[in-house]
């Protein structure tokens, strides 16, 4: 941004997405074969009758419906994603160049989380590494409020961002082992439909509270958050049951 402004920015993101479908397409168009497009009656039945069954999947198993509820609060706890701005300017009194390199700092280390985290998985288990990559986002989350160094916050942005990555990678071993094969499309569908949802609206309760209380608190009130999140998963016997089982996905 401080090179080329928010608008090359903008410009810049928009050709690497469109860049993007364009390699998708040219590669479907070559490489893809498509089914045959079916009119009948009985796919459309047998279509409903498959998302039917993979959402009973998600409500009448308990450890894929304690994994929903999970994967809902902590999208729910994201909303310091869009706090950053307002937390560099008021509380660091930094620029979008020091934003810049919190958030390339934040890549980096979500490069790292992916790197360490089948080796922590192999060694612990699933379950308990997901909730140490939950505590691990929280505590780092909530000491980024009191911070006043521009240098240190950015080095806890790494930090946060290896957690968070630990939490990504052991939640899709998690879904990996709780879910047959056959509904994976569909509760994987559910969960995303679910995040989406979930997320713009924690992101406007956020930004209003951050007007009336400022972003530093919110960024406490997430890291208290996925603290109890840690807390939940690491007690929650559906999840533990299967530590050993999972123990293998790494």
């Amino acid at each position: 941004m401080a090179l080329v402004g928010i608008g090359g920015v903008l410009a810049t993101d928009a050709l690497t997405f469109t860049l993007a479908a364009s390699l998708i397409f040219i590669g479907i168009r070559h490489w893809v074969r498509p089914a045959p497009v079916s009119t009948d009656n009985a796919s459309r039945l047998m279509f409903l009758a498959t998302l039917r069954s993979g959402l009973a999947v998600v409500f009448q198993r308990p450890a894929i419906r304690t994994f929903v509820v999970i994967g809902i609060m902590v999208n729910m706890g994201m909303f310091t994603t869009a706090l950053w701005p307002g937390l560099v300017e008021s509380r660091l009194h930094g620029t979008a160049t020091d934003l810049g390199w919190i958030m390339v700092a934040g890549v980096v280390g979500s490069i790292a989380g992916g790197l360490i985290v089948g080796p922590l998985e192999g060694r612990f288990g699933v379950g308990y590494v997901a909730s140490a990559g939950l505590l691990v986002y929280g505590a780092v989350t909530g000491f980024i409020a009191i911070v006043p160094w521009l240098t240190l916050v950015t080095a806890l942005s790494f930090v946060s961002r290896v957690g968070l990555q630990i939490v990504s990678s052991s939640s899709t071993a998690l879904f990996q082992a709780s879910v047959p094969t056959e509904h994976r499309a569909t509760v994987g569908g559910f969960l995303n439909a679910i995040g989406l949802i979930g997320l713009p609206v924690s992101l406007t309760i956020a930004g209003y509270l951050s007007n009336r209380f400022g972003p530093g608190d919110l960024f406490i009130a997430s890291g208290v958050w996925f603290a109890v999140m840690a807390a939940i998963v690491f007690r929650t016997r559906s999840l533990r049951q299967r530590v050993a089982d999972m123990a293998h996905l790494a």
